[in-house]
């Protein structure tokens, strides 16, 4: 069993709503893994937070913040954090948004790494963040473990009940240097524009266009050869029938 993949997992979720507009989640996950694909002693990752949002009429507001400690496979502390900030307005059907989410690195690596400073999302979502493009998936490699900082902006006009334009743009940094990457911590902007058509209750046309205008210092830590504009045109077919009904 790879050593990377959890073994044993235990997690505590409470939720308690303020009234209609406040609601809070408080988070905690206990994940277990092996040294190696032999050995059976669990070591664990514990990750504690919470996630809160506030709506009030056009306003909607919400945030998370994660602390990870414990223990790697292969034995080394864990120190690392997670925070995400996110508040949009709603006003005739025009909805302009701004956030922005840290994920920490290690500003060490290899035998000089003492202690694990790189926040690990486990299974959790990767393409619903950090740009639809996915450069940054596996921050290990991607980052070259050294964390991501997003900083992105959002406009989304509803031009009728069943047809949606969202553009979205991302400002990328890294969290934190170390000898494996550049000095720079710029890593480039990426353009999002999804236009949505749900031209019935059972179906939904999407198409996209995107854009990343990289650095050289993303080009680096990814190992790009001949660089060139990266651009990405999609369209999208969503069919979801109801087979039965009673």
């Amino acid at each position: 069993y790879p050593p990377e993949r959890i073994k044993n997992l235990n997690f505590l979720w409470a939720n308690r709503k303020f009234g209609d507009n406040l609601s809070l989640s408080l988070i905690h996950t206990a994940t277990g893994v092996t040294e190696t694909d032999t050995s059976n002693t669990l070591r664990y990752k514990q990750t504690s937070g919470f996630y809160t949002s506030y709506k009030k009429k056009g306003l909607n507001i919400w945030g998370e913040a994660y602390y990870q400690y414990g223990k790697t496979n292969s034995g080394k502390d864990v120190s690392a954090f997670l925070f995400t900030i996110d508040a949009a307005y709603t006003t005739n059907n025009i909805t302009p948004g701004i956030g922005a989410t840290y994920l920490s690195g290690n500003n060490k690596t290899g035998s000089n790494q003492d202690k694990e400073n790189l926040f690990d999302i486990f299974y959790g979502a990767r393409h619903r963040f950090y740009g639809y493009i996915d450069y940054f998936r596996n921050f290990s490699s991607n980052t070259r473990q050294g964390g991501i900082a997003d900083y992105y902006f959002y406009l989304s006009y509803k031009i009728s009940k069943s047809i949606k334009i969202c553009n979205t743009g991302h400002y990328f940094r890294l969290a934190q240097t170390n000898p494996t990457t550049p000095n720079n911590k710029n890593l480039g902007y990426e353009n999002d524009l999804i236009l949505n058509y749900k031209f019935n209750n059972w179906g939904t046309l999407e198409g996209g266009y995107l854009f990343y205008v990289p650095t050289k210092s993303l080009e680096i830590i990814q190992e790009v050869d001949n660089a060139k504009f990266s651009q990405f045109l999609y369209v999208q077919l969503t069919l979801t029938p109801t087979l039965f009904k009673q």
